[in-house]
C-alpha cells in the first residue's frame, strides 16, 4: 500500500475510533462499576477506565500529529507538550501516593491503592483529552487566542 494511502487509512481509522470510542467506553465503564462487588472488581473497573482514557487520548494525539505533519515547528512543540504532560501525570500520581512503590504501600494505602492510582490518572487524562480535542477539532470561531488550535471546521 502506498505511503499516502496508508496514512489516509490510518487517519480514517483514528477518526472513526475518536468518534465512537467515548460513548462505548462510557457504557462499558458504567456496566463494570454497576457489577463490581469485590476490591478486585473495583480495581479492574478503574484499570479499564484508565485504559479507555489512554486509548482516547492516544487516538486524538495521533490525529493532532497527522494534522500538523506539514508544520515541523508546531509538531515538535506538540510532541514536547505531550511528553511533559505524561511526565506531569506520572509525577502527580506519585506525589499523591509517594510510598506506592515501597514495601509498606499495602499497609499505608490499603488494598484500594491500584484502583485509586488508576482513578486519579484517568481523572487527569480527561482534561488532556479535551485539550487534544481542541487541536483536533478546532475551537469556536472568534476566539482570538486560538493559536495553532485553529477554528472549528477549518
Amino acid at each position: 500500500m502506498h505511503r499516502t494511502a496508508r496514512s489516509i487509512f490510518a487517519v480514517t481509522i483514528a477518526i472513526l475510533a475518536y468518534a465512537t470510542a467515548p460513548a462505548l467506553a462510557q457504557d462499558a465503564s458504567e456496566a463494570c462499576w454497576d457489577k463490581a462487588v469485590t476490591q478486585r472488581d473495583l480495581t479492574d473497573c478503574a484499570a479499564r477506565d484508565m485504559d479507555a482514557a489512554e486509548i482516547q487520548m492516544n487516538t486524538l494525539y495521533a490525529i493532532v500529529l497527522d494534522k500538523f505533519r506539514g508544520d515541523p515547528v508546531a509538531l515538535g512543540k506538540i510532541r514536547t507538550a505531550q511528553q511533559a504532560w505524561l511526565a506531569f501525570r506520572e509525577a502527580h500520581v506519585a506525589a499523591i501516593y509517594p510510598k506506592a512503590d515501597t514495601p509498606d504501600a499495602q499497609y499505608e494505602y490499603g488494598s484500594s491503592l491500584s484502583m485509586c492510582m488508576a482513578s486519579v490518572a484517568a481523572g487527569l487524562t480527561g482534561p488532556r483529552i479535551a485539550q487534544l480535542r481542541d487541536w483536533a477539532d478546532g475551537i469556536p470561531e472568534g476566539d482570538v487566542c486560538a493559536g495553532s488550535r485553529g477554528f472549528t471546521g477549518n
